[in-house]
């Protein structure tokens, strides 16, 4: 080609395109790192194919399908433990300054991100646009935030809470209060304090906002003013153990003594209490709830820091036990101090994934059987299911893909470190958060592009 020939508009706008799909492709290979060389080839096409079709994921047919609500009116929003949202966010990456331990929540094309600052025992509430992942505002607090943001009508409410103890019987130092802010601009509503950390993320149920609290009382508070409607002490502190609800009761695990609890939404009772031999992972594990059948897990400590690990399920309505299965024996970790992260259900099937085992289990709902368990590393994070496919990040950041039988399938170096909480399903978007401040929306169509 003559050089002093000009080329044609047309020729320099598909060059122009060439050049932003070579440096879009560089930008997705930095992000998501494949690790898994020895990948047969038909398990690259069925990955493919999976992640393809969830770029049409129908929010509206999984709800339909797994008999859920789409309300964040519970931690996860439902009894089983999926996050998804049927709104399509924009691609955004940014880093916060503190730790986001568990899920964000969405309402109105906003994200509303809880922080905690544990060197300086603080807490922030961040509003986030979710097209471009500009702060909108965000809010300070005199102790750390730990719950996932609760959306009730036009309030977003958050729990405050460390987990020191006062005595053995309280656990949460300094300043711990329910509080509700105006979701627009986050001024202020109301307070409600407490005795003992707010860390559990609370359940509305009928205008009330239900607490278990870190000095073993249960508040349950009026929505709209932020006043005491009743408040009920179990004798067991609660630290992460997120209610799940169900039938007009919430569902829960607590510490010294070691027990499991059904408490009545209405009536303010305890409906029945399930006892343990636990000697922790109780207090910290959020429960699913599936065809009337309630599932969470324990650990007993036989010493030198070796655990047992235990998952259980109990009719929710009377508090028998269905079944008890062992899952394994391993060493705790120093960190994450998490033993049992919250469970997930999706069809008949209970997810765990106990830190000193350093497995995701799949458990028979019915049966108590372990149908698969894979190897994931240690990890306080819950999965999330797409199309059939598992997906769970641990505390390396690590990304995992695993099939319906357990065979991992791909993994990705995500670079965003997890708590105890679950990768945010999205239309045609993953959103991750994690203990590093990173708060990020990925589309679908990064992992389909890898190259294998």
């Amino acid at each position: 080609m003559d050089p002093k020939v000009e080329q044609s508009p047309n020729k320099k706008k598909f060059l122009n395109i060439a050049i932003v799909l070579v440096i879009s492709a560089l930008v997705i290979f930095s992000t998501l790192e494949y690790y898994d060389a020895n990948m047969k080839s038909e398990e690259i096409n069925q990955l493919k194919l999976k992640i393809n079709n969830s770029g049409n994921f129908s929010e509206k047919a999984f709800l339909h399908n797994n008999n859920i609500s789409s309300n964040f009116y519970q931690y996860e929003g439902n009894n089983l433990h999926q996050f998804v949202i049927n709104s399509t966010p924009g691609n955004f990456s940014i880093k916060l300054n503190g730790s986001i331990i568990v899920d964000p929540s969405y309402s109105d094309g906003m994200f509303f991100v809880p922080i905690t600052n544990m060197m300086e025992c603080t807490g922030a509430l961040y509003a986030v646009n979710s097209t471009n992942g500009k702060i909108v505002w965000n809010d300070s607090y005199p102790n750390e935030v730990m719950t996932e943001p609760l959306i009730v009508n036009d309030l977003v409410i958050v729990g405050l809470g460390n987990n020191e103890f006062v005595n053995p019987n309280i656990r949460g130092t300094g300043i711990n209060y329910i509080a509700a802010v105006n979701m627009l601009n986050g001024s202020s509503v109301w307070e409600f304090n407490t005795c003992g950390e707010d860390m559990p993320t609370p359940v509305y149920h009928d205008g009330l906002i239900i607490e278990p609290t870190g000095s073993g009382i249960v508040y349950a508070i009026n929505a709209s003013n932020g006043k005491q409607v009743w408040n009920l002490s179990t004798g067991s502190f609660v630290s992460m153990s997120s209610p799940a609800i169900y039938d007009g009761n919430i569902y829960f695990g607590g510490a010294c003594p070691y027990a499991f609890y059904a408490v009545n939404i209405t009536r303010g009772n305890i409906l029945w209490t399930y006892y343990t031999n636990a000697t922790g992972g109780l207090t910290d594990g959020s429960p699913v709830i599936l065809n009337g059948q309630v599932f969470d897990g324990y650990t007993v400590d036989t010493g030198d820091n070796v655990f047992n690990d235990y998952i259980f399920s109990l009719n929710a309505s009377n508090g028998n036990l269905n079944w008890l299965t062992y899952e394994g024996t391993g060493i705790q970790p120093n960190s994450p101090p998490i033993e049992i992260p919250p469970l997930t259900a999706s069809g008949n099937t209970v997810f765990s994934e106990p830190t000193s085992l350093g497995k995701l289990y799949a458990i028979n709902a019915e049966t108590g059987n372990i149908e698969w368990s894979t190897v994931t590393g240690t990890d306080d994070s819950n999965p999330a299911i797409i199309n059939g496919m598992v997906l769970t990040v641990n505390i390396t950041g690590t990304l995992y893909v695993i099939n319906s039988t357990g065979c991992v399938i791909n993994s990705y170096k995500t670079g965003v470190i997890f708590g105890p909480g679950d990768i945010i399903v999205m239309v045609h978007h993953l959103i991750l958060f994690g203990n590093n401040g990173v708060f990020e929306s990925i589309p679908y169509s990064n992992m389909k592009q890898i190259t294998i």
